[in-house]
């Protein structure tokens, strides 16, 4: 058997390497959606507009190599903030949809006073998870929308403000993607 010589075996190497990384959508990458930074779905002027806030008031953006998107910042002497991200698998049929859906419910939001939210994507729900937390899926893929403040106390009126303002920075980035 004769011997591939040198320069043709880097070729085959190289096309392999060409072939076998074609295809792929980036989707599952750590921190991406459809090959762009997904913290770049929420931006500050989002907030503002959401949070009806004043170009005076300074909004922190941060991303941690979790590749969770954090957004802090204070108004009427309350510290606010959003942590946001999305699952990370790929995109899901809509019966993986509905199994991970009720697998998440059972084995956790079921625990944390869980309400169904509608008009955010295909499936939308808020819980006390994360003292507070809006878990949407648009297109195949999962979202997880936080939002915190240090106010000592919260009324419903106030909870319910929080769902509101959530589900229409979910219907913000729906609507980028």
């Amino acid at each position: 058997m004769k011997l591939i010589d040198k320069p043709v075996y880097l070729i085959i190497i190289t096309l392999l390497f060409l072939f076998s990384s074609c295809g792929e959508s980036g989707n599952n990458s750590k921190g991406e959606f459809n090959g762009t930074d997904f913290c770049l779905m929420i931006g500050t002027d989002d907030i503002r507009s959401v949070f009806n806030l004043n170009s005076g008031v300074e909004i922190e953006q941060d991303k941690n190599l979790d590749q969770i998107c954090y957004y802090k910042w204070t108004a009427d002497d309350i510290n606010y903030s959003i942590r946001f991200t999305k699952a990370k698998w790929d995109q899901k049929s809509s019966a993986e949809v509905n199994k991970t859906w009720e697998k998440q419910n059972e084995s956790n939001y079921n625990k944390y006073d869980l309400e169904i939210i509608q008009g955010v994507g295909a499936k939308a729900s808020w819980s006390d998870y994360e003292k507070g937390q809006l878990r949407f899926v648009a297109d195949g893929y999962f979202f997880y929308l936080s939002l915190y403040n240090d106010s000592s106390s919260e009324s419903p009126e106030g909870k319910q403000d929080r769902i509101d303002k959530a589900a229409q920075l979910a219907n913000v980035i729906i609507d980028k993607m």
